[in-house]
């Protein structure tokens, strides 16, 4: 077990392949992915499995709230909520001091320490994973499908920090062997024109041969990209899921430079605000989408698209991908004739 795992730094990323467990973790906003399950004492951030599909559902969370773990460590957290700097951190450990008030307490609930370990999950070659009865484990049950999280009560469980249920919908459509994902940019002129050959495509190729995934690749030079996508996202958790999220999506292609500054830097968007793009997407669309907007910790699901984008080299708009690969050969001039062609017979 270690004593300390500090990872919340800009773009970094730690995968676990086996276990992880540690008294204090902090990694918020920059979340850990984990193959066996994740046992953390105190901390900040959050685990996921690797090849987690719903953030929310499958977080694993520190045994100890955000405020426990505030009085725990030498730090003090950041008064505008948002955890404790890791560079404070790092500077007490590399200056030969303790970043923990006082001494850990033994194992046990009597001193607020670390509890006492227990034998309680195996995974194959992934060994035993000490833990207690208040720890969320998961169970792999395929290579990437999805993971059944199962949680058992405990004294000293705490609530998800964000305290959120909310759940966005995947933005996928048909059940085929074939997977199509497109990368996306709400605003980009070439997406928006990609985006309109989507539905053709399937109803092309068929439901049942091909499966459809559209990530959304935000793209600063596009002014308002960053809010746009966040609608989107926000509209795949209202209760038509991602029947909500296209029609954002169709109403911003069809009124796009309404949306879009003049040479990226100019003309009459330069008066409007986030709330005016939201209330605007609102009018075109049909779908209510402030409250939505407004989830705290939606942000976890924008960041997911950001991230799956950034791992595969994503950068143009629109981008395809084939089977996990990128098809630099098609593009939003293609036929949806010539699209089909080119997938796997």
């Amino acid at each position: 077990m270690s004593q300390s795992l500090i990872n919340g730094f800009p773009d970094s990323g730690f995968w676990v392949t086996g276990a992880l467990q540690t008294r204090l973790f902090i990694g918020f906003d920059i979340w850990a992915e984990v193959w066996c399950g994740a046992v953390m004492g105190y901390g900040i951030g959050y685990c996921l499995p690797m090849g987690y599909v719903d953030a929310v559902a499958e977080a694993i969370n520190p045994l100890h709230s955000e405020e426990e773990t505030a009085r725990t460590v030498v730090p003090e957290s950041a008064k505008n909520g948002c955890g404790f700097s890791t560079g404070q951190l790092v500077d007490l450990i590399c200056a030969g001091q303790p970043i923990f008030r006082s001494a850990w307490p033994s194992a046990g609930r009597d001193g607020g320490g670390f509890p006492a370990p227990s034998p309680k999950f195996h995974a194959g070659d992934c060994g035993a994973l000490s833990t207690t009865s208040a720890v969320v484990n998961y169970l792999h049950q395929e290579r990437i499908g999805r993971r059944r999280v199962e949680q058992e009560p405990g004294p000293s469980r705490q609530e998800d920090r964000m305290n959120s249920n909310w759940r966005a919908d995947p933005l996928v459509w048909g059940h085929g062997p074939t997977l199509f994902e497109v990368f996306l940019e709400p605003t980009c002129p070439f997406s928006v024109r990609a985006f309109g050959k989507l539905d053709a495509l399937l109803d092309h190729v068929g439901e049942d041969r091909l499966t459809v995934k559209l990530r959304l690749q935000s793209q600063p030079w596009h002014m308002y990209s960053g809010v746009i996508v966040r609608c989107i996202l926000a509209a795949s958790t209202l209760a038509s899921g991602k029947a909500a999220a296209k029609s954002v999506m169709a109403a911003v292609a069809a009124h796009r430079e309404e949306f879009e500054f003049e040479r990226h830097c100019g003309g009459p968007n330069m008066e409007t605000t986030p709330n005016g793009i939201i209330r605007r997407i609102e009018g075109y669309s049909g779908v209510e989408l402030a409250a939505a907007f407004a989830i705290p910790d939606l942000d976890r699901e924008v960041k997911w698209h950001c991230k799956y984008a950034r791992q595969n080299g994503i950068h143009v708009s629109p981008t395809f991908m084939v089977d996990g690969l990128v098809r630099a050969d098609m593009s939003s001039g293609d036929s949806v004739a010539d699209w089909a062609s080119r997938l796997p017979a």
